[in-house]
């Protein structure tokens, strides 16, 4: 059975691969002893064990360019 931890990571790395984010948003770190870490807002580095949920808000049509 798969673990809340991975599961927040793959559905982060899904979101990532299908839309672009700015790295000042949400950048990948890599994989430590501990698990998937993730820079968030260009300062904070999480454990995606540390995410509660994630969910893409932008809908395409409301992004501006």
């Amino acid at each position: 059975m798969i673990s809340k931890s991975e599961l927040i990571h793959y559905k982060i790395q899904a979101a990532m691969r299908e839309n672009s984010f700015d790295e000042n948003e949400m950048k990948y770190l890599g994989e430590r002893s501990d698990g998937h870490w993730y820079l968030v807002a260009g300062k904070y580095e999480v454990n995606a064990e540390q995410i509660e949920e994630f969910e893409n808000v932008y809908d395409d049509t409301d992004r501006s360019l």
